[in-house]
């Protein structure tokens, strides 16, 4: 599946999400921006990582990004999708992720820390 269809999907969740809970898209993006100083703002649009915390700022839902996730169904993933929902287990599904899904977040790494009931999973810039 291409890269563009999945973070398509991506961007529907998300502004799906948003309308759900009364809040414009596009308010989130213009509060993003305006976030930033003029220099940057000028530059470059708000990066996927700034529009997600400002977002998660005026929801005051620090899950947020789990809950746009909960909207987007594994199987419109093709290939990816299945190969995830194959996985035996949570854990073996983390690391495919680990090892594939990188690639549909340009300039995102995600850091994995593994404690004594499990992993944890934060995503870094």
């Amino acid at each position: 599946m291409a890269n563009e269809t999945l973070q398509a999907l991506a961007v529907k969740a998300f502004h799906d999400r948003l309308q759900s809970l009364g809040i414009n898209p596009l308010e989130v993006i213009e509060a993003a921006a305006g976030r930033r100083d003029s220099a940057t703002s000028a530059q470059s649009t708000p990066s996927v990582h700034e529009v997600l915390e400002t977002a998660v700022a005026m929801v005051g839902d620090p899950a947020l990004a789990i809950r746009i996730g909960e909207d987007i169904d594994l199987a419109t993933y093709g290939t990816y999708g299945f190969a995830l929902m194959s996985c035996s287990h949570m854990g073996a599904a983390m690391e495919l992720f680990l090892r594939y899904g990188q690639t549909f977040i340009h300039s995102s790494s995600w850091q994995r820390s593994s404690y004594e009931n499990g992993l944890i999973l934060r995503l870094g810039y």
